[in-house]
């Protein structure tokens, strides 16, 4: 309050210096008209200091409660999202209020909803033994496809302690998954705490498998993870959570990756005229090798297997962004390939899914938001949509345009991530259980459960804290 009544006594002397200012100038002192109502002037500037410092998280008055912030930002915006503090790469900063990663990103979270409302319906609360991993130990049998791949956190004051693993930091294929997961998990923590808030204490179980399949059919074991088969009933329980390489692959991070798909934009017409795509055939023959038997006979494709002794036709991401059309396929279940592919204005082409991820509900196939081309499971109207395409650029760029505006400039955003993990954490906590914080107090050596992300990083192993 006192930020803004100091705010309204320099308005007072600046309106006032510009009035006099003005009389004089025009008028001269005899001949001096009434000035306008200092109050006024001065009242009109000070309500919008205060409106635009609410919105921007920064309050001159007592704070609101959060049912009327949230109402007031969303009811009330001078600004558009887009034109909230942004950093040097031009994205919205990770450091938004919840109130302000609901008015920046309101079609995002539908997959929270959707888990949110699937155990209310089911009138359950998960429980400890629901989040337990042991079921994918299969009694220490390595050797079972399904075996290990999953962990086990306490995330308490907007810190993360790990409790155990199974198979997953110990296991070459998936620590990395694992590491990268919980890097962009502390990230999200890290944005809350930056905007003030304090998330919820939860315990969950996390698994980075390309496919979960659930130990039971019509159990209450959870999991959170990255894609969920729209089919399997049983995987309605999984919670969707950003992919493991939203925080970056190979040696370069998702930023960098924007930054040089940038440097590819162009119109339709001036890329190259073609269908590009690179990957392994043998993980999803039914898709991907439908793909190369329809589109190789055209000159307009690009499509090429990488399935050994092919590393000259090898593509980095950036490369792809050169073509004026790529293609999305699944893989061993999903693939984490799309988000890349929306870092181009390129047209994208994607077959009908069966895996869901938690951002795929923003994909449009029809109508003025189209923001891809989507084409049956086998491929058969393929060469007649690239055909129309290529006849018609202007309607080509349109879906680019909408691709864009969608994912890579708004919903595939640093800040969006965060706001979509805290959400997640913030909801989850509705429907579970809460978890005890700290050890028995026979315990002599540690107060809280888990061992501290910070610490458990510097030497990840499996062996975390079996007696959290």
């Amino acid at each position: 309050m006192e930020s803004a009544t100091s705010w309204k006594r320099i308005c007072y002397l600046l309106v006032g210096l510009s009035v006099v200012q003005f009389i004089f100038l025009l008028n001269g002192w005899s001949h001096a008209t009434e000035a306008p109502a200092l109050s006024t002037a001065c009242d009109v500037l000070t309500e919008r200091f205060r409106d635009i410092a609410k919105q921007t998280g920064h309050h001159t008055e007592e704070p609101l409660s959060p049912e009327a912030s949230k109402s007031e930002t969303n009811q009330k915006s001078l600004l558009a999202w887009n034109e909230l503090p942004k950093g040097q790469d031009g994205e919205i900063l990770d450091n938004l209020s919840d109130a302000q990663c609901d008015f920046a990103f309101p079609d995002l979270y539908h997959e929270i909803d959707r888990s949110t409302k699937y155990w209310r319906d089911r009138k359950h609360t998960i429980s400890r033994e629901d989040t337990s991993i042991t079921w994918k130990d299969f009694g220490g049998d390595r050797k079972n496809r399904e075996w290990g791949g999953i962990f086990r956190v306490l995330i308490h004051d907007n810190q993360i302690r790990i409790l155990e693993g199974i198979g997953v930091f110990d296991n070459v294929w998936y620590q990395s998954r694992a590491k990268q997961t919980l890097y962009l998990l502390h990230r999200a923590l890290e944005s809350a705490t930056a905007a003030g808030e304090v998330l919820p204490t939860v315990e969950i179980a996390l698994t980075m498998g390309d496919k979960t399949v659930m130990p039971t059919e019509n159990g209450t074991d959870t999991v959170w993870t990255f894609n969920r088969l729209m089919t399997d009933d049983a995987q309605q329980r999984h919670w969707l959570i950003p992919n493991f390489d939203m925080w970056g692959a190979g040696n370069q991070s998702y930023r960098d990756s924007k930054m040089l798909a940038k440097q590819h934009d162009a119109p339709f017409k001036s890329k190259i005229p073609k269908l590009v795509w690179r990957g392994a055939a043998w993980v999803n023959m039914p898709i991907r090798g439908k793909l190369m038997e329809v589109a190789n006979t055209h000159e307009w494709s690009d499509v090429r297997k990488l399935d050994g002794g092919h590393d000259d036709l090898y593509m980095t991401r950036e490369d792809l962004c050169k073509y004026a059309m790529t293609v999305h396929t699944e893989g061993v279940s999903y693939s984490g390939r799309m988000k890349w592919l929306t870092d181009c204005n390129s047209l994208i082409f994607f077959h009908e899914r069966e895996y869901d991820m938690y951002y795929y509900h923003l994909l449009q196939p029809s109508g003025p938001n189209q923001n891809y081309v989507a084409v049956k499971r086998d491929w058969s109207d393929l060469v007649e949509k690239v055909e129309f395409y290529l006849a018609h650029p202007d309607e080509a760029d349109r879906i680019i345009a909408n691709n864009l505006a969608t994912f890579r400039d708004r919903y595939l955003t640093r800040a969006a991530v965060s706001c979509f993990t805290r959400k997640l954490i913030n909801e989850y906590s509705k429907v579970s259980f809460k978890p005890e914080v700290q050890r028995p107090a026979s315990d002599p050596h540690r107060v809280l459960r888990g061992i501290p992300y910070e610490a458990f990083m510097m030497n990840p192993s499996d062996i975390g804290d079996k007696n959290s």
